[in-house]
């Protein structure tokens, strides 16, 4: 793919465009940017960049800066960024740093599956006869790939080793996992060599002890500090908030509107762990904010983006979460407010 920068300077670009800027027809956009009037609709229609203007007739007229910054999604997209990936970095800025680092972990891991099948290949190369190669291919597919109970087993055993579950509840241990096992450990569709190799990835990171610790002080706080709710129950409440969440993200729900407030008020009723605690609501909202809104560690990060190359559907899980997150924010916020 060929790049061609605009003739101003990137820091003009940035700048608010004067009255007098010219403006250039799509066609004229997508020559500049080494791309197709196709492409450039496309970016128009899933929301990554508007054009500043319409001519009386209805078509789209794109300023310099326009043009700078349908260069930058054409190099994201080159770069292999998804079309969510690049909104998310092009609109909130404290997204940029976490989506660099989900690509690295994505293409790290492409680049170490492309290896491995490379290998694959030449060894079954070194078998006579054609037939006698793909048998070998077949055999040694068998043996890399996990099954579901496999993946099952090797969770129990994991579990039971590292005593992960040893200062809670025996009937939490199923929940806990629920969206894991939901997810990742059961497989919806046959797995990519990518998908696979993933796998194996996080199972070197369930063996590390930093990863165990991190994620018992990561999850463990929330039912510790509520062993009132019946785990059936709370399992239950836990799907249907991340199907509302995931409603509200298509409607583009904001953090402090009555729906998404709404949800933080039912998460946060199921922190209570006291009668007292009815009596006071800000005292375990902020209960449920100090423990909600600490910062993810760095190799719960690195489980997540693993987790997402396994099944895609666990960014989704992570969007819910967010959203969730910034709708605690500015409830904490709001109630802050109301004590001055």
């Amino acid at each position: 793919m060929t790049i061609s920068m605009p003739k101003k300077e990137p820091a003009m670009l940035l700048s608010k465009v004067p009255d007098s800027e010219l403006y250039y027809t799509i066609g004229e956009a997508a020559k500049m940017i080494g791309s197709t009037v196709k492409t450039v609709r496309h970016y128009d229609e899933v929301g990554l960049l508007k054009p500043t203007k319409y001519t009386e007739g209805g078509h789209r007229l794109y300023t310099t800066a326009d043009i700078w910054r349908l260069e930058l999604i054409v190099m994201l997209r080159y770069l292999d960024f998804g079309i969510e990936d690049i909104r998310h970095m092009m609109f909130d800025d404290t997204q940029v740093a976490e989506a660099l680092d989900w690509q690295i972990e994505a293409l790290a891991i492409k680049m170490s599956t492309l290896q491995n099948m490379i290998t694959i290949l030449k060894e079954a190369k070194q078998h006579h006869s054609s037939k006698d190669s793909l048998n070998y291919i077949h055999q040694l597919m068998d043996t890399i790939t996990t099954s579901t109970k496999q993946k099952n087993q090797y969770i129990a055993d994991k579990i039971k080793e590292t005593k992960l579950f040893a200062d809670t509840p025996p009937e939490w241990e199923d929940s806990v996992l629920f969206l894991f096992n939901k997810y990742i450990v059961k497989d919806h569709k046959k797995k990519t060599a990518r998908q696979t190799f993933a796998w194996n990835e996080l199972k070197k990171l369930i063996n590390d002890p930093q990863f165990i610790m991190e994620f018992k002080e990561s999850t463990f706080p929330f039912i510790q500090s509520n062993p009132k709710f019946d785990v059936e129950v709370w399992k239950s409440n836990l799907e249907m908030r991340l199907l509302r969440l995931q409603a509200a993200i298509e409607q583009h729900a904001a953090p402090n509107s009555p729906v998404v407030q709404a949800i933080v008020m039912e998460a946060a009723l199921m922190m209570q762990s006291s009668e007292e605690q009815l009596l006071d609501k800000r005292a375990y909202l902020r209960q449920y904010a100090q423990l909600a809104l600490r910062p993810r560690p760095e190799l719960m990060k690195r489980f997540d983006r693993l987790c997402m190359i396994i099944n895609p559907e666990w960014r989704t899980l992570l969007q819910a979460d967010k959203l969730l997150l910034q709708g605690i924010q500015w409830m904490v916020d709001h109630l802050e407010d109301d004590d001055k």
